[in-house]
Protein backbone atom coordinates (compact mmCIF):
# COMPACT_ATOMS: atom_id res chain seq x y z
CA UNK A 1 0.00 0.00 0.00
CA UNK A 2 1.33 3.34 -0.95
CA UNK A 3 2.33 5.37 2.37
CA UNK A 4 3.71 8.76 2.27
CA UNK A 5 7.26 9.71 4.34
CA UNK A 6 5.50 10.36 7.69
CA UNK A 7 3.83 6.39 7.41
CA UNK A 8 0.09 8.28 6.15
CA UNK A 9 -1.49 6.64 3.76
CA UNK A 10 -0.51 8.37 0.18
CA UNK A 11 -3.76 8.73 -1.66
CA UNK A 12 -2.77 10.57 -4.04
CA UNK A 13 -0.16 7.74 -5.34
CA UNK A 14 -2.70 5.02 -5.01
CA UNK A 15 -5.36 6.44 -7.42
CA UNK A 16 -2.28 7.31 -9.89
CA UNK A 17 -1.92 3.21 -9.73
CA UNK A 18 -5.33 2.39 -10.64
CA UNK A 19 -6.66 5.60 -12.43
CA UNK A 20 -7.30 5.43 -16.19
CA UNK A 21 -6.87 9.10 -17.00
CA UNK A 22 -4.19 11.33 -15.46
CA UNK A 23 -4.85 11.58 -11.97
CA UNK A 24 -4.32 15.23 -12.24
CA UNK A 25 -8.01 15.08 -13.27
CA UNK A 26 -8.80 14.43 -10.01
CA UNK A 27 -8.89 15.85 -6.91
CA UNK A 28 -8.09 13.97 -3.77
CA UNK A 29 -9.86 14.92 -0.23
CA UNK A 30 -8.51 12.84 2.70
CA UNK A 31 -11.56 13.67 4.70
CA UNK A 32 -14.85 14.71 2.49
CA UNK A 33 -17.54 17.02 4.42
CA UNK A 34 -20.47 18.12 3.68
CA UNK A 35 -18.98 21.28 2.40
CA UNK A 36 -16.83 19.26 -0.05
CA UNK A 37 -20.18 18.29 -1.81
CA UNK A 38 -21.29 21.85 -1.69
CA UNK A 39 -18.88 23.18 -3.27
CA UNK A 40 -18.96 20.74 -6.53
CA UNK A 41 -20.96 22.41 -8.81
CA UNK A 42 -21.06 19.88 -11.88
CA UNK A 43 -19.71 16.75 -11.13
CA UNK A 44 -19.41 13.27 -8.21
CA UNK A 45 -17.75 12.37 -5.23
CA UNK A 46 -16.18 8.37 -5.63
CA UNK A 47 -15.97 7.54 -2.33
CA UNK A 48 -12.55 5.33 -2.04
CA UNK A 49 -11.89 2.41 0.18
CA UNK A 50 -8.24 2.19 -0.12
CA UNK A 51 -8.50 -0.57 1.70
CA UNK A 52 -11.09 -2.81 -0.51
CA UNK A 53 -10.34 -4.12 -3.55
CA UNK A 54 -13.74 -4.50 -5.55
CA UNK A 55 -13.74 -0.64 -4.68
CA UNK A 56 -10.31 -0.18 -6.02
CA UNK A 57 -11.14 -1.88 -9.40
CA UNK A 58 -14.48 -0.03 -9.27
CA UNK A 59 -12.26 3.10 -9.31
CA UNK A 60 -10.27 2.01 -12.10
CA UNK A 61 -13.09 0.77 -14.52
CA UNK A 62 -14.89 3.90 -13.25
CA UNK A 63 -12.35 6.14 -14.89
CA UNK A 64 -11.85 4.23 -17.61
CA UNK A 65 -15.62 4.53 -18.63
CA UNK A 66 -15.70 8.48 -17.86
CA UNK A 67 -12.58 9.04 -20.20
CA UNK A 68 -14.60 7.43 -23.25
CA UNK A 69 -17.79 10.22 -21.92
CA UNK A 70 -15.47 13.33 -22.00
CA UNK A 71 -16.06 13.39 -18.43
CA UNK A 72 -13.03 15.67 -18.08
CA UNK A 73 -15.15 19.07 -17.99
CA UNK A 74 -16.61 18.12 -14.67
CA UNK A 75 -15.43 18.07 -11.15
CA UNK A 76 -14.13 14.69 -10.30
CA UNK A 77 -12.89 14.06 -6.29
CA UNK A 78 -12.51 10.68 -4.86
CA UNK A 79 -13.07 11.55 -1.08
CA UNK A 80 -11.02 8.55 1.31
CA UNK A 81 -14.07 6.44 3.03
CA UNK A 82 -12.12 6.55 5.97
CA UNK A 83 -12.55 10.07 6.37
CA UNK A 84 -15.40 10.47 5.53
CA UNK A 85 -17.58 10.32 8.94
CA UNK A 86 -19.26 13.36 8.59
CA UNK A 87 -21.00 12.34 5.26
CA UNK A 88 -22.77 9.50 7.40
CA UNK A 89 -25.74 11.87 7.81
CA UNK A 90 -26.68 12.00 4.44
CA UNK A 91 -29.36 9.35 3.58
CA UNK A 92 -27.74 9.05 -0.17
CA UNK A 93 -24.35 7.46 1.48
CA UNK A 94 -25.98 5.72 5.06
CA UNK A 95 -24.34 2.36 5.45
CA UNK A 96 -21.95 2.73 2.56
CA UNK A 97 -19.22 3.81 4.60
CA UNK A 98 -19.12 0.45 6.63
CA UNK A 99 -19.14 -1.52 2.76
CA UNK A 100 -16.43 0.10 0.98
CA UNK A 101 -17.90 -0.92 -2.76
CA UNK A 102 -17.17 2.20 -4.54
CA UNK A 103 -20.40 4.70 -4.16
CA UNK A 104 -20.33 7.70 -6.42
CA UNK A 105 -22.29 10.56 -5.07
CA UNK A 106 -23.44 12.33 -8.19
CA UNK A 107 -23.88 15.91 -7.67
CA UNK A 108 -25.22 19.05 -9.03
CA UNK A 109 -24.95 22.64 -8.28
CA UNK A 110 -23.82 21.22 -4.63
CA UNK A 111 -26.31 19.03 -4.36
CA UNK A 112 -26.68 15.05 -4.72
CA UNK A 113 -28.91 14.26 -7.27
CA UNK A 114 -28.40 10.71 -7.20
CA UNK A 115 -26.17 8.01 -6.41
CA UNK A 116 -24.37 5.16 -8.43
CA UNK A 117 -23.20 1.79 -6.96
CA UNK A 118 -20.49 -0.99 -9.09
CA UNK A 119 -21.61 -4.72 -9.32
CA UNK A 120 -18.60 -6.68 -9.18
CA UNK A 121 -16.34 -3.61 -9.77
CA UNK A 122 -18.18 -3.00 -13.02
CA UNK A 123 -20.34 0.10 -13.84
CA UNK A 124 -23.78 -0.24 -15.93
CA UNK A 125 -22.89 2.01 -19.06
CA UNK A 126 -26.34 3.12 -19.75
CA UNK A 127 -26.46 4.45 -16.47
CA UNK A 128 -23.01 6.21 -16.29
CA UNK A 129 -24.11 7.83 -19.90
CA UNK A 130 -27.26 9.16 -18.24
CA UNK A 131 -25.55 10.63 -15.29
CA UNK A 132 -23.21 12.26 -16.94
CA UNK A 133 -25.94 13.87 -19.62
CA UNK A 134 -27.93 15.01 -16.60
CA UNK A 135 -24.55 16.98 -15.15
CA UNK A 136 -25.00 18.94 -18.11
CA UNK A 137 -28.60 20.49 -17.41
CA UNK A 138 -28.74 23.22 -16.06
Amino acid sequence: MGLSHGGELDGHELLRKYSRVPVDQIEFVAKPTLETIAGIKRGLLFLVAFWSGPAMRAFGTLTEELADLDFYKYRFVAGDIDGAEELRELQEVGDSLMTGDGKTLWIHEGTVQGTLTPIDGRWDRWELERRVSNLGVG
